[in-house]
């Protein structure tokens, strides 16, 4: 079980304030086709960040789940491990950013994260439920 630090949470907390990539051509990363994300299909999904209220996000692709709710422009992902109820990645962004991802599907259209990385030579880490609710 991985350990999350959490020095900036209120940081991390902002920063998934910002508008989330519409999808992995608008943003020049290909996201890797993980087994976990198998039934991944796009539409509403409620994004819940470490207990926090819920977030309702219109996702046309797992990119959000695996970046930590965040855009993700410019970046080569490599895959880590690659099961069929867990995955993990690393990232490393032309903004500077890198990170990893720990991805367990729960259910159909249920999953968690673990983010954790360093972004602006801070880090953050958080845990995320993903929920999708339907169609947007």
């Amino acid at each position: 079980m991985m350990t999350l630090m959490r020095p900036h949470a209120p940081i991390f907390a902002a920063l998934l304030m910002l508008p989330l990539a519409a999808d992995a051509a608008a943003t020049g990363t290909a996201f890797p086709r993980l087994k976990p994300l198998a039934d991944f299909r796009p539409g509403a999904w409620d994004m819940r960040a470490d207990g926090g209220e819920p977030r309702t996000l219109c996702l046309r692709d797992p990119g959000a789940l695996l970046t930590g709710g965040r855009p993700a422009s410019g970046c080569t992902m490599t895959v880590l491990s690659d099961g069929v109820e867990d995955a993990a990645l690393s990232y490393s962004c032309r903004s500077g950013r890198t990170g990893r991802t720990d991805l367990r599907r729960t259910a159909s259209g249920l999953y968690d994260s673990r983010v954790q990385g360093v972004d602006g030579k801070l880090p953050f880490a958080a845990r995320m439920e993903w929920r999708r609710t339907g169609d947007c």
